[in-house]
């Protein structure tokens, strides 16, 4: 792939990489350089694409690779909001959000890949490297948990 088709490839995807970015850096300005990080680094490497089919996939993995090189860099943790999931109410928003937060950082990734890469199991499982059925039952066990968290009982 040359770095031309890349780019139309880059604008195509702009919206869910930027998504990914944002849920996992918890702030605009840290997820539009994580993106453009992205972008320059699907670039560089477009060379290794031989299969434009798996370019979304692909292209999500760099950027996720670019989110956790900022978090190393500045030692946080991810700040998802995928508080739509559960609740309408403000207020609720916030602990969601907290609960969100305290998931285990794979299962986290999955959720964020899953609602807001719009992701199927098959290929958060490709992109993270584990069998579809533990993608499928850790994500199961996060909204579980979220559920019974926000309820008021104990996960």
């Amino acid at each position: 792939m040359t770095q031309t088709e890349m780019a139309v490839h880059l604008t195509t995807h702009q919206r869910r990489m930027y998504c990914i970015a944002r849920s996992m850096l918890g702030n605009e300005q840290d997820a539009l350089d994580a993106v453009a990080e992205a972008a320059y680094r699907a670039c560089l490497n477009c060379g290794v694409v031989k299969n434009v089919e798996t370019i979304a996939a692909w292209l999500s993995t760099v950027t996720m690779n670019c989110c956790r090189m900022a978090l190393r860099k500045r030692k946080a943790y991810v700040d998802a909001d995928i508080t739509y999931l559960f609740v309408s109410d403000e207020t609720q928003k916030v602990e969601v959000r907290e609960m969100v937060e305290r998931l285990p950082i794979r299962d986290r990734e999955i959720v964020l890949l899953r609602h807001y890469a719009d992701m199927c199991f098959a290929d958060i499982a490709r992109q993270l490297r584990m069998p579809e059925s533990t993608v499928r039952s850790r994500h199961k066990q996060a909204l579980k948990t979220l559920k019974m968290e926000l309820e008021g009982e104990e996960a």
